[in-house]
């Protein structure tokens, strides 16, 4: 048993101790220690002073020992049986984010480039109108790729939060998939995330990604919870980027392309996908 009376939880005596518990218990609900090590390609004689609490094992052994018992390396630090209860009670243990996280470090920057894109999608304020708004990507020294969107101005004022820049503006991570990305971020100030998925082209064009954004929030019954939405890669240098910020607001829709048009204006959720 744990010595739980010692004064130094954290001395390496302790911590030896709790993983020298650790792994005894473990060991007898499995097969004889001979066989284990064998099975793990361990010395016998330093196993026995890893289940004595005399030694830590290497991260090299540390990890044959996690992998074979399915358990991470916190069974240096605590008793078991809290960390068996602490699995029964949080649903996280069950949860495995890796394939997620995974599309955040393998992302195809050659299909979505840096820069600054023009982001489309209809007005919940007005019918006939859309709102012109502008992305910005950028691939980080670990290869993710992050997004900065910021809320429109004028959507701001609207509902009567700062108009300022820092306030509006609002960090958030793309994820690849197999025929498009999607992006997560949430605005200042504002309960729900806006979750969003795009194409890696429109209609023969790749420099146009056409997709739907959904926010984390039950809307009124005057509008959807999911919006069609338009990236449009903004090429050339600062005078096309501030022209296009000239251009963010909202404004009529008869002022985009009409096969861009026509995507927002017959997009449903319950439909078939649009031909992109």
């Amino acid at each position: 048993m744990l010595n739980k009376n010692t004064e130094h939880f954290d001395s390496p005596e302790f911590l030896r101790g709790v993983f020298g518990h650790n792994l005894r218990k473990l060991t007898s609900e499995h097969k004889s220690v001979a066989q284990l090590t064998r099975e793990l390609g361990i010395n016998r004689t330093q196993f026995n002073r890893y289940l004595s609490g005399e030694a830590f094992p290497r991260p090299d052994i540390l990890h044959k020992i996690c992998a074979y018992f399915e358990r991470d390396a916190r069974i240096l630090l605590e008793p078991i049986e809290k960390l068996d209860n602490a699995k029964a009670d949080n649903v996280r243990e069950n949860v495995n984010i890796m394939p997620m996280i995974s599309r955040m470090f393998h992302f195809d920057h050659t299909r979505v480039p840096d820069g600054v894109y023009r982001w489309i999608q209809p007005s919940l304020m007005r019918r006939g109108r859309i709102v012109l708004n502008l992305v910005h990507f950028t691939t980080l020294p670990n290869a993710m790729k992050q997004v900065t969107v910021a809320f429109p101005r004028f959507m701001a004022e609207a509902s009567g939060t700062s108009t300022q820049w820092r306030d509006r503006k609002q960090i958030g991570m793309a994820f690849q998939h197999a025929d498009g990305f999607s992006m997560l971020f949430k605005y200042p100030g504002l309960e729900p995330f806006f979750n969003s998925f795009f194409s890696l082209g429109f209609r023969g064009i790749s420099t146009v990604k056409a997709g739907f954004t959904t926010a984390t929030q039950m809307s009124s019954t005057a509008q959807s919870q999911a919006q069609p939405a338009i990236l449009q890669y903004i090429q050339g240098g600062c005078s096309e980027v501030l022209q296009a910020r000239r251009q963010c607001g909202e404004i009529d829709i008869s002022s985009i392309p009409e096969d861009q048009q026509d995507y927002l204006r017959n997009w449903s959720p319950f439909a078939p996908g649009v031909d992109t």
